[in-house]
């Protein structure tokens, strides 16, 4: 196969079944596969294969919405606190969210009941007394739940609405510089959150019940972390049907 984006070679007569690209600056890139039988190229096997990047932040996606809206940079002060770290071969988004203002990612999209969200999450500074770290948002309208880790290496749940900030107090804490595995369930106001290490060992398995809303968007970031960073990779998010 031949591999192009924006219409330039990128990949030349390759057998691999998949590819991983890091994306030169923010934009939305159009990818064309085209296969080679006898050095003669075929029409276009994919066209129009859309990914709207983070500079040098690939992040893995199998976001099944009725259309692909892309993720928002979030940048407090309109500088870029990003970066990239190998992980298992592949590379993971850094946010470093020196502010007490959010930093990450986020895409909207229509109300939905339920939602789940998946990621893989490494920290390497526990925030400050009120920050966020490897932080997970559910958006309703201005309203949101926010699952993160705090200062305590405990992951803990805001929910505007109520103003209520609610530990949820596994038999592991948070261990810095490792990887764990973060899902958020959320479905007619039942908040499910399971965190897995590395190893496979539970951290965290708990049921919520919280405010009934529905939801229309998800922010994966961090606040006032000083100088530490949330990494996440292999990010997933699935709009659930009512039950």
């Amino acid at each position: 196969y031949n591999i192009y984006r924006n219409n330039e070679l990128l990949v030349e007569l390759t057998t691999d079944e998949a590819m991983d690209d890091i994306l030169p600056e923010p934009g939305t890139y159009n990818y064309t596969v085209r296969g080679v039988y006898g050095g003669i190229e075929t029409i276009p096997i994919k066209q129009k294969i859309f990914f709207s990047g983070l500079f040098g932040l690939p992040i893995v996606d199998s976001y099944e919405f009725p259309d692909e809206t892309p993720w928002e940079i979030i940048n407090s002060l309109n500088t870029r606190h990003f970066t990239s770290v190998p992980y298992d071969g592949e590379y993971a988004m850094g946010v470093s969210a020196p502010a007490n203002m959010p930093d990450g990612v986020q895409r909207y999209f229509a109300d939905s009941e339920g939602v789940q969200v998946e990621t893989w999450v490494q920290i390497t500074r526990y925030p400050q007394s009120d920050g966020e770290a490897g932080a997970i948002s559910l958006y309703s309208n201005d309203e949101r739940f926010t699952i993160y880790t705090g200062n305590d290496g405990d992951l803990w749940l805001h929910e505007t609405i109520t103003g209520q900030t609610t530990e949820i107090d596994g038999p592991y804490d948070i261990d810095l510089y490792e990887w764990y595995h973060l899902t958020v369930r959320y479905l007619d106001g039942q908040l499910e959150i399971f965190a897995v290490a590395d190893n496979l060992q539970m951290l965290v398995h708990e049921v919520l019940t919280v405010s009934d809303l529905p939801i229309n968007g998800v922010r994966l970031g961090a606040r006032n972390l000083d100088t530490g960073w949330s990494f996440f990779d292999v990010s997933t998010v699935k709009l659930l049907p009512t039950e």
